[in-house]
Order: C-alpha cells, then sequence, then structure tokens
C-alpha cells in the first residue's frame, strides 16, 4: 500500500495498485482507503439488468419502479439519449457529463440506457459508488482492464452527494489514464457541486472536455405522457397473467396536472392501474394516493410472508416491526452485517436484530456484486422518502398510520459518538430527511429542524450535498420560520475560509440566506455588504460567474451610495472592487480586472490619505491584487512599484498588529523577490526573499502545520537566487532544508505534497551537480524520478512533463559518474515522453524535445552508436519547426543542430553533398545574426565557414573553397563572406 491522505483531518487515505490477480481492490484500476480500512469509493463492473419473475415482481410491485430491473422499456428522453450517445462517440480523450435533474426524472433509466448500448458498442463500463454507500467486496476482484475495448465509460451515481475531494480522487484513477478514450457520467439531482468539480478538472489541464444534461420535466400537453403511460402500462402488464387486455386499463387520472411532470409518477400511475385491475380495485388518481397505494401492497407482503411463517415459511418479522426495519434502512444505507446489527441494536434495542436482518434481506435483497450488503433501502429514492414522510408523527395523510417510534429516530442515528464524530449515515440520514421535508413540512418542523438546531454542525459533517439538500427545502420561497432559524444556526458554524469539501454546500446556504435578508434589509449599505459576502462564498464555490454579478450589484450599490456619502461607503466600494478585479481576472476578462484593480487602489489611496489607521489595511490588499495583475500583464516596472508599496504597509501593520498581518507580509515579500527577478535584479530578489524566510520561521514556530508549505516555497526561491548570484553552497543548504520540509509534509499527506517532494528532489541533484556532487546528486534523481513516474501513472497530462525532465536530469547525473548506458536507457524513455507531449501541443512541449534530443545526440556520439544520424535529423527537424514559430529566438541553435548533423554526414562520402547544403545553410543563418551581433555570432560563423570550405575542397569545387577560405584569412567584411557563399553561381541550397 501507497500511503495517500486528505487534505481534511477526518483520517488518512491510502492508494493501492493492483497490477495482477485480486487484491483489496481490483486489477486494471486503483483502489483509495481511508486510513481505517474504508473505500473512498469502489469501482465495479456495470452489470446489466437481471431477469426478475414475475411474482416476485408482484409482490412488491415497488420492485418494478426500481430502475435496475428495467420492467419499462426506455421510452421519451429520446433527443437525451441522442446526445448522451453523441457525447460519447465524439473526438474528446477525456469527457465529463453531470447529468442532473429532479429524483424520478428517469436519470438512472437514461444511464442505464447508454451502459447497455455501450457494451454493445464494445466499451468497457464501469460504476463506482462511494465508500458511504459501500462495503469492502468479499474476497474476489473486479478485472477494470480496457483491453480490447473501444473505450472505458465511469458511471458515478448520487454524485452530488460525493465530497469534492473525493471526486478528486476518482479523476486520479489510472483507470481514467489510459490509451483509449474515457467518458464519465455523474448523475445527481442537483448540480451545485458541479461548478467546483469542473474547476478542479480544469486544473489538471488535461484538456477534459466538461458539460452537463439537465432533464427538465415531461411538457404538460399531456401527449408525451400519456405515450409513457401506455407504454409502461403495457410492460407492467406482461407480469400480471390476469390482465388479459392492458388496453382497457386506462390512467387513473389526468396526467397534464403538474405533479404528473416527473417519468416515475407517470411509472407509477401505470403500476398502480395494472395492479389494481389486477386486484379488482379502483386505483386512486392523485400522487399521494398512487404513493400511499403501493406502500400499502409493501405492507401487504411482509403481513404475508409473517402470516406464511406459520404454514412453514422461515420468516418471523411481523408486517409492523418490517416496517420500522424499512425506516432505517432508508435513512442508515446498505451496510455490512455488523454495521447493520448495530443500527438495528440502537434503534431497536429489544428486537432480534439478526432475525430481523435476515427478513428483511427477504423483501430486499442485497443488490451489491458480493451480495454482502444488508439493509438494502427501499427504491425509488422518492417513494423511499414518501414512506419516511408518512411514518413520522405529523403526516397529513389519515389513511396511513404513523408510528411515534418513527420520531425518535433521526435524533438517535444522528447522535454523536463518544468521539464526538458525527456517524458515517449522517450524509444519507440527513440527505433522504431533507428530501422528503421538501414535499413534507412536517418532517423537517417537527423531525429534522430540531436536530440540526440542536447541533447544526451536523450539516457541516454530513458534507455539501447535506448542506445544499438543507437549503433548497422550499426553493423559489424566501427561506422562513424553522427553516430560516436552522439555516441561521448552520451560519454561525459555517468556516470563514475556503474549504474543498464544503464550499458548494456553504454557497447554497448563502444564496438562500442572503435572498432573505436582502428582503428584510432596508439599508442599501447592507445590502451591499450581503451581497460582497455572497460573492466571496460564490467565488470559493468555484460559481465565478455569479461571483461576478453578485460583486458587480454589490459594487454598484456601493457607488451610487459613495455619490452622496463618501465616508460612510467609499472603503466599502474600495473593498468590493478589489475582489471583483480578482474575480474578472478568472473569468479571463483582464483588462476589465486590471481597470478594476487601479480603481480600489485609488479609492483606498484617497481614503489613506483622510485616515490612515483605518484603511491602510484595505489598501495593502488593494495593492497586492493590483500588483498581481500587472505582473500578469506584462507591466513589471509598474507591478513592483505596487508590491513594493504594499510590502512598506504591511511592514507599518505588521509591526503594531504581528497575528494579522505576517503571514499576508511574508506571501508579499515572496512575490516580491520573483517580481525583481522579472526585471533581471537578483541581489533584490535574494534580500526579499531573506525576509520572507526570517517571517516564515517565525510563524511557523506558532503554527508549524499551516504554514510549512510556505516556508519551503520561500526557501527554494532563496536557493534560486543565491544560485544566481553564485553563492551555490548557500542555495544548496537552502535546497537541503526545503527538501526535508516537503518530505515531512509528504510522509503526513501525499496527496497534497508529493508533487513537491518529487520537484524538490529534482531541483536538488541540479544544484549537487552544480557543486560537482554527481554521486550525491543521482539518488536525488532518481528519487524524483520514482515519485513523478508513480504520479504520472495517476495524471498522465499533469505529471509526464517533470517526469520527462526528472529523466532527462537523472541521465546528466549518469553520465557525469560515466554510467553512460543507464544515461542513455534515462534519456531515451524522458524523450520518449517528450515527443507524445510535443506532438499533442507544441507549443508547450517542443522546446523541452528539442533539448532533450540535443542531449541525446550528445550520449549516442559519446557511445558511437549508429543512431546518432537519426537524432541529429530530428533536432534539425525540431529546432527548424521552433525557427518558424520564433526566428529570433531559434535560428542559432537551428544552425548549431545543422552543423552538427553536418559533422555527421561528412564522415561518409556519399553524405557529402547534405553536408554542403546543411553547412551552407548554417552559415546564412549566422551570417545574418553576426550582422546583427557581431560579437557573439562571429566566432560560430567562422567555424562554420571552416568545415564548409573543407566539404567543398572534398566534393572537388576548389575555387569555391579556395574563395571561403580567402574571406577567413583577410579582414574581409560580411558582404564579403556573403559573395563567397553565394559564388558564381548561387548557393547549393535554397538557403
Amino acid at each position: 500500500m501507497t500511503p495517500s491522505a486528505s487534505p481534511e483531518p477526518a483520517g488518512v487515505r491510502q492508494v493501492v495498485h493492483v497490477e495482477n490477480g485480486f487484491g483489496y481492490g481490483c486489477v486494471g484500476a486503483d483502489i483509495h482507503v481511508f486510513g481505517d480500512g474504508r473505500p473512498v469509493y469502489l469501482l465495479f463492473g456495470h452489470r446489466p439488468a437481471t431477469d426478475a419473475r414475475s411474482p416476485w415482481l408482484r409482490a412488491q410491485p415497488s420492485r418494478m419502479l426500481d430502475a435496475r430491473t428495467e420492467v419499462v422499456g426506455f421510452t421519451g428522453r429520446a433527443a437525451e439519449s441522442a446526445e448522451l450517445a453523441a457525447w460519447r462517440d465524439a473526438d474528446a480523450r477525456f469527457a465529463v457529463r453531470w447529468l442532473h435533474g429532479e429524483g424520478g426524472q428517469g436519470k438512472t433509466r437514461l444511464a442505464n440506457l447508454l451502459a447497455a448500448e455501450s457494451r454493445r458498442a464494445g466499451w468497457k463500463v464501469v460504476s463506482a459508488v462511494h465508500g458511504s454507500d459501500a462495503h469492502p467486496p468479499a474476497e474476489g476482484s473486479q478485472d477494470l482492464r480496457p483491453d480490447g475495448h473501444e473505450g472505458v465509460l465511469l458511471l458515478v451515481d448520487y454524485a452530488d452527494r460525493w465530497p469534492l475531494s473525493d471526486l478528486s480522487w476518482l479523476f486520479h484513477n489510472r483507470l481514467l489514464r489510459r490509451p483509449v478514450p474515457v467518458r464519465v457520467l455523474l448523475i445527481g439531482r442537483s448540480a451545485s457541486g458541479w461548478p467546483a468539480l469542473r474547476g478542479k478538472l480544469d486544473q489538471l489541464r488535461e484538456g477534459i472536455d466538461t458539460s452537463d444534461l439537465y432533464l427538465a420535466p415531461l411538457p404538460d400537453d399531456g401527449s408525451a405522457r400519456d405515450r409513457m403511460f401506455t407504454a409502461a402500462r403495457d410492460c407492467f402488464a406482461v407480469h400480471y397473467p390476469d390482465v388479459t387486455d392492458p388496453r382497457a386499463i386506462a390512467p387513473p387520472g389526468p396526467l397534464n396536472t403538474p405533479g404528473f411532470g416527473l417519468t416515475l409518477v407517470v411509472h407509477m400511475a401505470a403500476l398502480v392501474a395494472v395492479d389494481a385491475a389486477a386486484r379488482g380495485r379502483r386505483p386512486p388518481g392523485d400522487v399521494v394516493g398512487l404513493t400511499v397505494y403501493l406502500l400499502d401492497r409493501e405492507h401487504e407482503n411482509w403481513r404475508q410472508l409473517y402470516e406464511n411463517s406459520g404454514r412453514g415459511l422461515d420468516f418471523r418479522t411481523s408486517d409492523a416491526v418490517m416496517a420500522r426495519a424499512v425506516f432505517a434502512a432508508i435513512l442508515a444505507g446498505p451496510a455490512d452485517r455488523q454495521a447493520a446489527l448495530g443500527v438495528l441494536e440502537l434503534l431497536m434495542p429489544r428486537a432480534p436484530a439478526e432475525r430481523i436482518l435476515l427478513d428483511h434481506a427477504v423483501c430486499y435483497p442485497p443488490t451489491d456484486p458480493a451480495r454482502a450488503n444488508t439493509l438494502e433501502p427501499l427504491l425509488p429514492d422518492r417513494l423511499a422518502e414518501d414512506f419516511l414522510a408518512l411514518m413520522l408523527p405529523g403526516s397529513p395523510v389519515s389513511g396511513h398510520p404513523t408510528d411515534t417510534w418513527a420520531a425518535a429516530v433521526p435524533a438517535a442515528l444522528l447522535r454523536r459518538g463518544q468521539d464526538g464524530a458525527a456517524p458515517p449515515w449522517a450524509p444519507r440520514t440527513l440527505a433522504y430527511l431533507a428530501a422528503a421535508a421538501d414535499r413534507w413540512p412536517h418532517v423537517g418542523d417537527g423531525h429534522l429542524y430540531p436536530v440540526v438546531r440542536a447541533d447544526p454542525r451536523l450539516a457541516l459533517d454530513a458534507g455539501s450535498a447535506a448542506l445544499t439538500a438543507l437549503a433548497r427545502i422550499g426553493e423559489g420561497e424566501l427561506a422562513d420560520g424553522d427553516l430560516l432559524g436552522v439555516l441561521e444556526s448552520i451560519d454561525t458554524v459555517l468556516p470563514g475560509l475556503r474549504h474543498v469539501d464544503l464550499d458548494p454546500g456553504i454557497a447554497s446556504v448563502a444564496e438562500r440566506l442572503t435572498a432573505r435578508r436582502l428582503a428584510d434589509a432596508d439599508d442599501h449599505g447592507d445590502q451591499a455588504v450581503l451581497l460582497s459576502r455572497l460573492a466571496t462564498r460564490y467565488d470559493h464555490a468555484g460559481l465565478v460567474g455569479k461571483a461576478v454579478a453578485s460583486a458587480d450589484e454589490s459594487a454598484r450599490i456601493f457607488r451610487r451610495l459613495a455619490a452622496v456619502d463618501p465616508d460612510a461607503n467609499l472603503a466599502g466600494l474600495g473593498g468590493t472592487l478589489t475582489h471583483l478585479g480578482g474575480y474578472l481576472s478568472a473569468r479571463g476578462r483582464r483588462a476589465e480586472a486590471l481597470a478594476t484593480a487601479e480603481e480600489a487602489a485609488g479609492i483606498f489611496r484617497q481614503l489613506v490619505a483622510a485616515d490612515p489607521a483605518r484603511h491602510l489595511p484595505g489598501l495593502s490588499g488593494a495593492l497586492v491584487n493590483l500588483g498581481s495583475l500587472l505582473s500578469a500583464q506584462g507591466e513589471q516596472e509598474r507591478a513592483l512599484r505596487v508590491t513594493l508599496e504594499a510590502t512598506a504597509i504591511l511592514m507599518r501593520l505588521a509591526d503594531t498588529e504581528p497575528a494579522a498581518h505576517l503571514l499576508p507580509l511574508a506571501t508579499t515579500l515572496d512575490n516580491l523577490g520573483r517580481v525583481f527577478s522579472d526585471l533581471g535584479r537578483p541581489e533584490d530578489s535574494l534580500k526579499a526573499s531573506e525576509q520572507a524566510v526570517t517571517l516564515f520561521r517565525l510563524i511557523v514556530e506558532r503554527n508549524s502545520a499551516a504554514c510549512l508549505p510556505d516556508l519551503a516555497r520561500a526557501l527554494h526561491h532563496r536557493g534560486h537566487w543565491l544560485s544566481q548570484l553564485g553563492r551555490r553552497e548557500e542555495a544548496l543548504r537552502a535546497v537541503r532544508e526545503a527538501v526535508a520540509i516537503d518530505r515531512r509534509l509528504a510522509a503526513s499527506n501525499p496527496g497534497a505534497h508529493q508533487a513537491h517532494l518529487a520537484a524538490s528532489l529534482d531541483n536538488l541533484g541540479a544544484y549537487l551537480i552544480g557543486t560537482e556532487r554527481p554521486d550525491e546528486a543521482v539518488p536525488a534523481f532518481e528519487e524524483a524520478v520514482a515519485l513523478f513516474r508513480r504520479l504520472a501513472e495517476a495524471n498522465p497530462g499533469a505529471r509526464e512533463p517533470d517526469l520527462a525532465k526528472a529523466l532527462g536530469n537523472l541521465s546528466a547525473g549518469y553520465a557525469r559518474l560515466g554510467r553512460l548506458a543507464e544515461a542513455l536507457s534515462a534519456l531515451r524513455e524522458g524523450t520518449g515522453i517528450g515527443r507524445r507531449l510535443a506532438a499533442a501541443d507544441p507549443r508547450a512541449h517542443l522546446l523541452d524535445l528539442a533539448r532533450a534530443v540535443d542531449n541525446l545526440v550528445v550520449l549516442l556520439t559519446a557511445l558511437d552508436l549508429p543512431e546518432v544520424l537519426p537524432a541529429l535529423q530530428e533536432a534539425v527537424a525540431v529546432r527548424r519547426r521552433l525557427a518558424q514559430t520564433d526566428p529570433g529566438a531559434h535560428r542559432a541553435e537551428l544552425a548549431k543542430a545543422l552543423a552538427g548533423m553536418a559533422g555527421r554526414r561528412a564522415a561518409d562520402p556519399g553524405g557529402l553533398p547534405h553536408a554542403r547544403a546543411a553547412l551552407e545553410e548554417a552559415a546564412f543563418l549566422l551570417l545574418d545574426l553576426a550582422a546583427r551581433e557581431p560579437r557573439t555570432y562571429a566566432g560560430d560563423l567562422r567555424g562554420v565557414l571552416v568545415g564548409y570550405a573543407a566539404v567543398l575542397g572534398r566534393l572537388g569545387l576548389t575555387a569555391r573553397a579556395d574563395g571561403i577560405r580567402q574571406v577567413l584569412t583577410t579582414a574581409a567584411t560580411l558582404q564579403d563572406v556573403h559573395h563567397a557563399l553565394v559564388g558564381p553561381a548561387g548557393p547549393a541550397s535554397g538557403s
């Protein structure tokens, strides 16, 4: 097991690589597990629907509504189905789509249809199940290798309930890094987590195609719903032998009302109509009546099984107790036997838990691949949510009895353990109760809200999806009453800073509360503040477009208020504009961002002139932001001026309030060093860097865990500036310290810091080479390569460039030790990676490939291997491509490559014409360069001309050769050189 980790303190993760056979995981993919062995998620080969027997389906008709049974042939949604097929078959190598819509719209059926069609088309189809809904499988293995398949399709149901960090781990799985097209379909009711995940995928820089598909309600004109009813009715009727003429079964009520906008509800109407016809009953026509009918049929089956126990059936649980078990299963979810026993013993301490589990599995058998789960929940989810509502006291449906026992269950299930931790099923429990409360107000008022108000941190522990579910209860209306109280109580415990897993849910809570507070706020200044704070929450959640809109509206209000009362409102305007500049930059609106940042800085200058003590912190923040934007725009001189000003302000502030201002000061000083470097001032870079390192050390003494990465980064910068100034031993000491810090960080949190450690080791090796310590450099390079290789397996798009460079450095280290064969092997691997990268993105990687090929030529020449000529030809071809895009930067290296190839060609008499052409082209390139910079290129030109004359002589072109030699031995001008090159017959090549 290779340790990995979570960015949150809840636990340490590990990564298990299984290459063959089977282990705790799968073949051809990775499994990520927490330190206690619980999986972050599990991967399974997607299983097609199984043929269930009709009597078993009829016993509890809800089984026919389970998308996994696929009783109803897929009807409707033809446009969406075609769109998903086109998405799968598009040219993108890696594409991710978020499929979302209200529960019951047919998302799972649509995904299953895509899965079935994809299998038939030769795709490997895999399902991902979150760890909270799974447990370690029984002994065995999932073979997920895509060998021989057209591509990989990964389905992720309930994706909106996954923490963002867990989804991030999923997207680092090797399964998604195979040399075949990859499609990931994420399925959820809400799209709240999609913007943040989309931002994470963009950060991978793999060119991942991202999109979403919303399943809207069915049209209310009746025709689409009628067709869907008819198709479902006929499919259900197949399982009812007493129904001989399904065409005689009409809808139980009008289908054009709002309640029938869901595919599931139309299917419920069809199922109830068929079942009622088979039993000689009259079907209810409203949605609640349909729900009650189907749940009554569940109860009937439980009672029948119990009564049959007297006739020898091994079933001992009454329907009343089974209802409680079903209630518990919905809220706690599938679990292994021990965990399930714990749930039942907690909720029904005097009941025979073992017996209940056995009988519950008869009604709701396990569906996981290992058939090891117990407490399988009632499905579909919407029916399960209604079951919860109808059992909880306060239900308005008089014909369905409630159970006072159920009233105590939410609090009991959500009670913290002795260690203060929330129970593992808390995310599911809150999500289901919130979904039920959205349609059944008594669930929230009487049962959910009191629990959350008593412990609002439960909502945070349950995760972003639970926060979003709570915030969206009664969406479209202003929050009020008990719901408002719950959201207000959650607001008091929300983290003030970013939280990668909670930010989408926090934004949902902030959005709902802000809408209420804006409606209640009479003061326009308060409204502006609320909008500005909401913009920050949007930004943290990756909703940058909403952040821009909210901050822009805040600035508009502040601007209007400041025109009337500048003393009270200019600071608010300046602060909002500071943030707005950052949001605009993130949206790529650089010019607007810079203008906004300029205005913010101008406002704070005006305010500081009147009241420095109050407004200097605002000015420092505005200047830091402005400096970053100026630097990004290439305005380094201005960036330096404003960054220096920000630094001076922060130094003054840190003298009086060090706790508040030391960290921003240290960070600004580190940034200042880079600005100085861009301006070619390494001495000043070093001074700024040394101050930053000193401050980071001071901060680390107080809180090492928080700022150790900042200290390591600053030490690397310090090493760079020291090396630039020739102080290599001091640079080496700084880098060694940085590596030690990065090693410590990677040991505690590999996921966050392993890449930094690999880069640090690669950097350390370079400094050791620079101080003539190749024997120490090689182990550092080898460790860096091993780390980058592992990282590149998980994320080739982001890490293969690092691996290629590290292999090049390792090759150089081996060569310094005389280990040329090993040097060549490492360099060949690195060059192979470089060729792939340059083919995919020449702008980013062609120059690195050119350098790698140059080094390959040197090694092949040293080993006198025949591949040297093809390598020289590749070097010329790569350098020629670079010179075509930027002649000024690459013509000299092209001339050098041409001269090298000519030398190799000239060794063979048959290659002399090629050598002549290459040298002639090199000479013309250098002649032009020497005309511009004679001191730099005159020597190179002379060397090429000497070789050119020798080749001409060997070709029998004595007069031409003598002409070249004459200009070399006299004080000839460049024009004379040009005449000698052109000669009486012109150049031999197209030069």
